[in-house]
C-alpha cells in the first residue's frame, strides 16, 4: 500500500470513527498534505517536524493554527501505527507476505518509523 491508500483509508477513519464534518476531514487532509510537500526524506520525522515548526512560525502562523497541523499529522501518525499492527496481525499467519510482516513488526509508538510512509 502506498501513501495515497493510506491517506484515502485515513479521511474513511476520521468521517466513520472520529465522526468529524467534512470540513474538519478537508482541514486534516490540509495540514498532512502541507506537511508532506515540506517533507525531506533525507532528514528524520523528527528533523522534519522541528523544521516544519520554526518555518510556520516564520510566516507568522498563530500558535493556534500550528497546534492543530500537529494535532492532524499526529492523528495521522497514530492512525498508521493502528493500522500496521492490525495489518501485522492479518498477515502473522500468511507466509506470502513474509516482506510485509518486518515493516509492520513495530510494537511501540516510534514517530521515526513512520518516515518510510511519508518518503514513498
Amino acid at each position: 500500500m502506498n501513501l495515497e491508500n493510506y491517506i484515502d483509508i485515513f479521511k474513511e477513519f476520521l468521517f466513520s470513527e472520529k465522526n468529524l464534518s467534512q470540513n474538519s476531514i478537508n482541514n486534516y487532509l490540509i495540514d498532512l498534505k502541507q506537511f508532506l510537500f515540506f517533507f525531506n526524506k533525507n532528514e528524520t520525522l523528527n528533523e522534519n517536524i522541528e523544521k516544519y515548526i520554526s518555518s510556520l512560525r516564520k510566516n507568522n502562523i498563530s500558535n493556534a493554527t500550528i497546534n492543530r497541523k500537529l494535532s492532524s499529522l499526529k492523528n495521522f501518525l497514530k492512525f498508521l501505527q493502528k493500522v500496521s499492527n492490525l495489518y501485522h496481525f492479518r498477515y502473522a499467519h500468511n507466509r506470502n507476505h513474509q516482506k510485509n510482516l518486518c515493516f509492520f513488526q513495530a510494537s511501540e509508538v516510534d514517530i521515526n518509523q513512520y518516515s518510510l510512509f511519508l518518503i514513498s
